[in-house]
């Protein structure tokens, strides 16, 4: 996240200070880490094994110092929801941040179908049984931003001029994120 410093400077003049943006040569690394994590994902028992790992936090740090890196956005949130299927994931994304990181990233890629449909994925995925998260999704509008995925993603009608069409997988994506969070009472 963006840390806010302030600092008496003349008039009283606040400072931002923004993370750090990583070099050439640390982003191929990141870029070279993500992608053989998002090989490794695809194996469902490799998913769990790295589910249960205490650093998968970087992941979403990731996200965050490439926030313009649809490469990196992509092999992270790949892994990420290959992982989010276990609890082990989901309890240790259990924070805002994360959540923060996730919507954010759909806000600014919502073009991008197959990134937007894996992080809402993982949204629904954390949000499900789990009120801690469904109150973050709810604090960061989560809903708000699925519903402008929906309106994104849909199109009146197909190619063919036959009735409702979008793109299945990010529609149902946010509609489970959505149910997930409404069956929380």
């Amino acid at each position: 996240a963006v840390a806010h410093s302030c600092a008496r400077r003349g008039a009283g003049a606040a400072r931002v200070v923004a993370p750090r943006q990583p070099t050439k040569g640390v982003k191929r690394v990141m870029q070279k880490v993500t992608e053989a994590l998002k090989c490794m994902a695809h194996d469902p028992a490799n998913a769990k094994q790295l589910a249960q790992q205490p650093k998968l936090a970087n992941l979403v740090q990731a996200m965050l110092l490439n926030p313009d890196d649809e490469g990196i956005l992509d092999n992270c949130a790949t892994v990420l929801e290959a992982m989010s299927k276990y609890d082990q994931f989901q309890e240790a994304l259990n924070t805002l941040e994360y959540i923060i990181v996730l919507n954010n990233t759909i806000q600014a890629h919502m073009p991008n179908e197959p990134l937007v449909t894996k992080a809402m994925n993982i949204l629904a995925n954390l949000a499900f049984n789990n009120l801690t998260n469904v109150g973050y999704e709810v604090q960061v509008t989560v809903p708000k931003t699925a519903k402008e995925c929906v309106q994104e993603h849909s199109v009146e009608s197909d190619k063919t001029g036959h009735g409702p069409y979008g793109e299945q997988a990010c529609l149902e994506a946010c509609c489970r994120d959505l149910l997930n969070i409404a069956a929380i009472r």
